[in-house]
């Protein structure tokens, strides 16, 4: 698993959450943590969204078209004013989750992709 997350809180929860079923590896951002997807290969991309969500997805679905079994789940946190992007920007996405969200939750819906049971473009609110 790959992580991309600004928040070190965040981030210590879910490495802690998820170390017995991935070997996870943070990344500092997406364009790196895609770069490293692109070398070495990963199960599911974990990433908040940017403030410039249109240029990641075109990062994620070229990455998408090398690594067609790749999970990605975008995590964002919603703003006074709503989402700061638009369908088009998550495309790629297997999962679009809200924050605040619970780790052990966020877990279920991960291990509900690896089961085939979801498909792309979900969005739910994560708390």
């Amino acid at each position: 698993m790959i992580l991309v997350e600004s928040d070190s809180g965040v981030s210590d929860c879910v490495i802690r959450y998820f170390h017995d079923r991935f070997e996870v590896v943070r990344s500092k951002s997406l364009v790196d943590a895609l770069s490293l997807i692109e070398r070495e290969g990963a199960d599911v991309l974990l990433a908040d969204l940017s403030a410039e969500p249109e240029r990641d997805a075109e990062r994620i679905g070229k990455v998408r078209e090398d690594h067609p079994r790749l999970k990605v789940v975008l995590t964002y946190l919603a703003t006074p004013e709503g989402k700061v992007w638009d369908g088009d920007s998550t495309a790629f996405a297997d999962l679009v989750v809200r924050k605040p969200y619970r780790v052990s939750d966020l877990g279920r819906m991960i291990a509900a992709l690896d089961a085939g049971s979801s498909g792309r473009g979900g969005e739910t609110d994560g708390g």
